[in-house]
């Protein structure tokens, strides 16, 4: 049998690990994924009640974002709805979606484990607690109109904690032990959010608490939306300077993790 050599142009080294083929599939897939959210992205600006072509969803972003030349062939009508009401819930939940997604990422690289995700690590099932008692009780009433996302935020940190203590507490963490400290905090969590449903005996709180467990883009707004944006993009710059995304960020965070010993 022949051997096998690889062939590359002269002047280059060849690819035998295959960096450069992955890396041209990366592009095509960040290309063919990006296209493919701006298509949807309009096609959801313009369902609904009343329906707007994607053609006048274009003209009329493409009008107010880069003042693109034309003749106006859209009623005011279909431009409020458009720009102001369904643009903003769109791009809300891009922003959350993309932000969900670089959480699960963050998650799985500290923790080591593709399974890790906020609702297997008990941080949801926090911040679905926190979020019932401010509801049903009035917790966190001191943050004023942010009470609500503040006790979820607290719930969720408090339930992060709950896990690092528990799983640290046989001396060495790993993985498997935050996974399984996850699971039980997150059980014991969604069973406190169905006890503080059923202590209020208030039918319109539990309906409210439902409807934020469900969630909503519904409150979605210019303003809020630049917010938003500026915390999943600050999140997401903070992780990759700090926890660098790769082998040495993970093993600085697991190290601290594991503490001495």
């Amino acid at each position: 049998m022949g051997a096998v050599t690889a062939t590359a142009q002269p002047g280059s080294r060849p690819d035998l690990l295959g960096v450069a083929a992955q890396r041209r599939r990366t592009g095509i897939w960040l290309v063919a994924l990006t296209v493919a959210l701006v298509l949807t992205g309009v096609a959801a600006v313009g369902s609904g009640a009343i329906g707007i072509p994607p053609a006048t969803v274009a003209r009329i972003i493409g009008h107010h974002l880069v003042g693109l030349p034309g003749e106006v062939t859209w009623t005011a009508p279909q431009e409020a709805i458009v720009w102001q009401v369904r643009l903003p819930r769109v791009l809300l939940g891009m922003l959350v979606g993309a932000g969900l997604a670089a959480c699960g990422v963050a998650l799985q690289a500290m923790v080591r484990n593709v399974l890790a995700d906020p609702y297997l690590l008990g941080i949801n099932s926090g911040a679905s607690s926190g979020a019932a008692a401010a509801i049903l009780f009035g917790a966190g009433a001191g943050f004023g109109q942010y009470a609500l996302s503040s006790s979820a935020f607290l719930g969720a940190l408090g339930a992060s904690l709950l896990v690092f203590l528990i799983a640290r507490s046989g001396g060495r963490v790993t993985s498997i032990r935050l996974l399984l400290s996850g699971v039980a905090v997150g059980y014991a969590l969604y069973a406190t959010t169905s006890f503080l449903i059923f202590a209020s005996g208030s039918a319109e709180g539990a309906r409210s608490v439902m409807f934020w467990l469900l969630g909503s883009l519904g409150l979605a707004r210019w303003n809020a939306l630049l917010l938003v944006a500026a915390v999943v993009l600050g999140g997401m710059i903070g992780y990759l300077t700090v926890g660098q995304l790769g082998p040495s960020g993970v093993r600085v965070v697991a190290a601290a993790s594991r503490g001495p010993g």
